[in-house]
């Protein structure tokens, strides 16, 4: 049955992840795109990771978010700094056609394309904490079906909650790749590895079962997952909102998209143990 679980979680992550690198993505689509990863990154923080990160990491809890959105802001304010400048032509031009990009009730910002709202730093970012966050995914999961005291339905209640948040993870990581202008060929092979970390995790608890899982109840892992949990709060807070927030048209499509991916969070974290 493990078997059949991780399949059905890789393709479900895949899928996921190839959905923005299948078809054109235009502009509308890639909003859409960055308000579900910015509800999905906020949901993977607040009722994922947060929850053991404050259980394994203890008094330096509050440390390592701290560090993590200082950190990852600092970095993007001071090393890989956000794109809004504009030329004097673009000033002018907006002082004279203040409205210039208004049709059909639909007001759109005046530049978006100089907006970036995920330089590289952020995006491999959100690849580090995903991947640490399924890695251990995978270990409860193993966890959860060769654990010699685990109930007997517990394996398939991990098994749903993975299968269904996964593609949300994958999307998130393409988004923000296709927004840093990561490459097409290297964005397919960060999903390929990202689609085996839960079957990986799964296997690693296999071989080592109990060695292992007390090797990751640890402070260590704890203070990971915090510091991971203040990286997606900057990248959500600090990049993809204010980004979809820039544009002020189809703001009740964008806004569900928001709101389903953190729904989607919070509703699978209920059916893990």
């Amino acid at each position: 049955m493990i078997y059949l679980y991780c399949l059905v979680i890789a393709a479900v992550s895949l899928a996921g992840g190839c959905l923005p690198l299948s078809t054109g993505v235009s502009h509308l689509k890639m909003q859409v795109y960055l308000s579900l990863s910015a509800g999905a990154m906020l949901g993977a923080a607040c009722f994922h990771m947060l929850p053991e990160a404050a259980e394994l990491a203890r008094h330096t809890f509050g440390w390592w978010i701290a560090l993590g959105v200082i950190g990852l802001y600092v970095i993007e304010r001071f090393l890989s700094p956000h794109s809004h400048s504009s030329t004097e032509a673009d000033d002018d031009a907006d002082d004279a056609a203040p409205a210039a990009h208004d049709h059909a009730g639909h007001a759109h910002g005046a530049h978006p394309e100089l907006h970036s709202a995920a330089p590289r730093v952020a995006g491999w970012s959100a690849v580090t904490g995903l991947s640490i966050h399924t890695l251990l995914g995978g270990v409860a999961l193993g966890s959860a079906v060769f654990g010699p005291a685990s109930p007997p339905n517990l394996g398939f209640a991990v098994f749903l909650a993975t299968a269904l948040h996964k593609p949300a993870d994958s999307l998130t990581i393409s988004t923000l790749l296709m927004k840093a202008h990561i490459g097409r060929r290297r964005t397919l092979l960060v999903q390929a590895f990202f689609s085996l970390l839960i079957p990986l995790g799964a296997a690693l608890f296999y071989v080592g079962k109990s060695f292992l899982a007390g090797q990751l109840n640890n402070v260590f892992t704890g203070s990971a997952l915090a510091f991971s949990s203040g990286t997606f709060l900057c990248i959500a807070l600090a990049d993809l909102l204010p980004e979809v927030q820039f544009h002020s048209h189809d703001r009740l499509k964008l806004f569900l998209a928001f709101i389903f991916g953190a729904a989607l969070m919070g509703a699978t974290s209920l059916f893990e143990p």
